[in-house]
């Protein structure tokens, strides 16, 4: 079994045996269990003659999954083999760690801050986004939280989420958001740090994604993130965490479970969360918007 990361942080499995003889681009249907975590399906694509590329439509799941459990089962077509995962969080670490010294040019340290919006008017519309997505994922138990750094953050059960509404200014675009989180999360955890990203079809329109483990003294933070655009221009950046020990993956379950229902809905909260279209009125000095750097909170 091999891991491999390349200079976009796209992640890489691949299973070989000297005993396989495949005819190229053969593939078969694959189911991937790890831990004692549900099932991943996918596809299971001959690149070699004794060599399987594992293709499936959740990366984020799959490799935060391989960061967690110790033991991997797959079933593709005849074959059953299982892996016990040793250290495997260790070894996802170092080389996303090896990834970011090679490739981690004055792209981003060059580039201008991330800035967030804040004032009245903006939790005033992270506030009506945040009902919108609720609603629409049937979360119930949200309890909002005391207003702090983001423009709103609620609990539900052992995950807290934070929603900021980010300023398009610096920004290169949608994919551009999962660089600058690894740029921000990196810098506070240097121990054992792992990133995956994703580009991701939602109603029509494409989200971004991003997932971060940091590992820690009082345990490890595991975070999942989406960024969506914004019709006012910029876009809306979610982030959904859980602090754990040892991080087993029933809690990261939750925490994925919990993602899958924001995701599902979040373009279509968005669009109802669109202002409506403003009287004309006589021109007036604009409103002050107030914003931070992103990269610069703890």
């Amino acid at each position: 079994m091999s891991y491999s990361v390349d200079a976009q942080y796209r992640w890489r499995l691949t299973f070989s045996d000297p005993a396989w003889s495949f005819t190229d681009g053969y593939s078969l249907s694959l189911v991937l269990r790890l831990g004692d975590r549900n099932y991943l399906r996918g596809r299971a694509v001959v690149t070699g003659t004794q060599t399987l590329e594992i293709r499936t439509d959740d990366e984020l799941s799959l490799f935060s999954g391989l960061w967690t459990a110790n033991r991997l089962q797959v079933t593709a077509g005849g074959l059953k083999f299982e892996f016990e995962l040793i250290s495997s969080n260790e070894v996802l670490s170092a080389l996303l760690q090896c990834a970011m010294r090679s490739a981690r040019g004055p792209r981003l340290k060059n580039t201008a801050p991330v800035l967030v919006s804040m004032g009245p008017s903006i939790r005033d519309e992270a506030r009506s986004f945040a009902n919108e997505l609720l609603a629409h994922a049937r979360i119930n138990d949200a309890q909002m939280l005391p207003p702090q750094q983001a423009a709103i953050a609620w609990k539900s059960g052992l995950i807290t989420s934070n929603l900021d509404l980010i300023e398009p200014s610096g920004i290169l675009g949608l994919r551009d958001l999962p660089f600058r989180i690894l740029e921000r999360d990196s810098r506070k955890c240097r121990e054992g740090f792992f990133f995956a990203w994703a580009l991701e079809d939602r109603d029509q329109s494409q989200i971004a994604r991003a997932v971060t483990v940091c590992p820690g003294a009082d345990g490890t933070n595991f975070a999942y993130h989406i960024a969506a655009p914004r019709s006012a221009a910029g876009y809306y950046l979610l982030n959904s965490t859980m602090l754990g020990s040892g991080f087993g993956g029933a809690l990261q379950q939750q925490l994925e479970d919990m993602d899958a229902r924001l995701r599902a809905v979040v373009i279509r909260a968005a669009r109802r969360n669109e202002p409506a279209e403003p009287e004309k009125k006589p021109q007036q000095e604009p409103e002050e918007r107030p914003v931070i750097p992103l990269l610069g909170r703890d």
